[in-house]
């Protein structure tokens, strides 16, 4: 991943440069004329370099799908690649650094330059069009977190707000912690970031932990990710912000072997009289598969293991752990220690993702356990009932079929309650909870009461945002006006 951006940047070099070569070469020329004559493009004429023949970009060389769809791969099981496996970087840097190839990258990044009926034209417009997909926030952050020197030089050149943007997006995602809300976690974020930037200035300038020399000579052909496990992170757990971020994305995997198999897994379900299976039931059908090939893996290496061969050196990286198993041995340390785990945060209102006016009749079992997430296992008093402790299924909710107005409710149960058997065998035990302001008074009130429990409870006036990434579009939700009057 510490690659990637930079590889986008010497192809949108390269691109211009041997393209042209090629469309000038009047043997390939002739071919390439040929050949989109032959796939109904006859005004294809690779000699025309007049302003007048402007086109649209998709109206020179149509995608055929029917093609594309009978494309396949010619190794569906290739094992994941990695970007740092690649041969050394230096090899890729064009040959004419230093000449105005650096100036000239950024004007061709406009669409409406590249106008022409030529190979070259077609050739970006494609490249321009498809070169978004490569620039996501890992390839961004894995460009400035990459320890060979020579993209260290080009980062420093070349790097924009957007590379910026791009780390403080993911030090939220994957390294502050979820429990953290409102100004707490605006606190510790500002933190987290000033920690990163300052880590990554000695990296740039080779200082503080960065100032040995040996380090630097083994970045130039070892893999960014065990760079930064040995010299970011030697301490593991205890790891700095740098650290942990380097490590986690610069560790990502940019071979396409997940994702073919992944489709082989969805060929084989939606097939034959299969085939007008929708998207979304061949997706669940095809992680069921998953999950069923995961388990069968799991036996094989249990009988295996039973045959006397046991773990190898490959077994503990995969599970993300060292040979002394030493994230166990952390753990172990925290409850012996009788550190808490932290806290559940529940927002008592009804957030804007729970609105839902478009549940199918036979429920949905996505935003059902979005649900179950956020209420399940959650307590309060019953005050129709005396005060009678109430519990939120932790498993399930209660759907409600009701024509135009399909909806889930809280499934509350007793304490008799059994989990085994049917709810309609024991409906004296249970009833479904609408999400009414009550709900959550008396949820707040019972939680306030039993700190104990580890749950903290927030108002919708509370210094705590709601969980956006769980939204909805706004075509699926009601008026914000229905809302505040719920």
């Amino acid at each position: 991943m510490s690659k990637l951006y930079y590889y986008v940047m010497q192809t949108e070099i390269m691109l211009q440069k041997y393209v042209k070569q090629a469309e000038d070469a009047e043997e390939l020329s002739s071919r390439v004329k040929d050949l989109f004559k032959e796939r109904g493009h006859p005004e294809y004429d690779t000699s025309s370099d007049s302003d007048d023949d402007e086109v649209n970009g998709d109206d020179v060389f149509e995608y055929d799908n029917e093609e594309a769809d009978d494309v396949e791969s010619d190794d569906e099981d290739a094992d994941d690649v990695d970007a740092d496996d690649a041969d050394d970087v230096n090899d890729v840097v064009s040959e004419d650094e230093g000449s105005d190839d650096s100036e000239d990258l950024m004007n061709c990044f406009d669409l409406n330059k590249w106008d022409q009926k030529t190979m070259t034209h077609a050739v970006m417009r494609y490249w321009l069009k498809r070169k978004d997909k490569f620039l996501h926030d890992y390839c961004l952050a894995g460009y400035l977190l990459s320890p060979n020197p020579t993209i260290m030089e080009h980062a420093k050149e070349h790097k924009t707000r957007e590379h910026t943007q791009a780390v403080n997006r993911l030090i939220s995602k994957l390294i502050l912690g979820s429990n953290l809300v409102g100004s707490a976690r605006n606190t510790e974020k500002a933190k987290m970031i000033s920690e990163f930037w300052n880590q990554h200035d000695e990296f740039e300038r080779h200082a503080g932990m960065y100032d040995q020399d040996h380090m630097w000579i083994n970045a130039v052909n070892e893999p960014a990710h065990k760079w930064h496990q040995r010299y970011s992170s030697p301490d593991g757990a205890d790891a700095t912000v740098f650290g942990q971020l380097a490590c986690l994305v610069v560790s990502k995997i940019l071979g396409i072997g997940s994702a073919e198999r992944n489709w082989k897994e969805y060929k084989l379900i939606k097939s034959g009289n299969r085939h007008r299976l929708g998207s979304l039931k061949n997706k669940k059908a095809a992680v069921i598969y998953g999950v069923n090939c995961e388990e069968r893996a799991r036996v094989r290496r249990a009988a295996l293991s039973s045959a006397g061969r046991l773990w190898e050196d490959k077994d503990f990286e995969g599970c993300k752990m060292n040979a002394f198993c030493q994230p166990i041995i952390d753990e172990l340390k925290k409850k012996k220690s009788g550190q808490k785990n932290a806290p559940r945060v529940f927002r008592a209102w009804r957030e804007r993702w729970e609105m839902r006016n478009d549940v199918p009749p036979g429920g949905d079992v996505i935003f059902q356990s979005q649900l179950v997430a956020k209420y399940g296992g959650l307590k309060w008093n019953d005050p129709d009932e005396g005060g009678r402790l109430t519990t939120s299924h932790p498993e399930q909710m209660s759907f409600v079929k009701a024509r135009g107005n399909n909806h889930y409710d809280i499934h509350a149960v007793t304490k008799k309650y059994d989990f085994s058997k049917n709810p309609g065998d024991q409906m004296d035990e249970w009833e479904p909870w609408e999400f009414i302001p009550g709900l959550y008074s008396e949820i707040s009130d019972y939680y306030n009461k039993h700190k104990d429990e580890n749950v903290t409870v927030y108002a919708k006036d509370d210094d705590c945002e709601s969980d956006e990434e769980r939204d909805i579009p706004a075509h699926l939700m009601h008026e914000a006006s229905a809302s505040d009057d719920e």
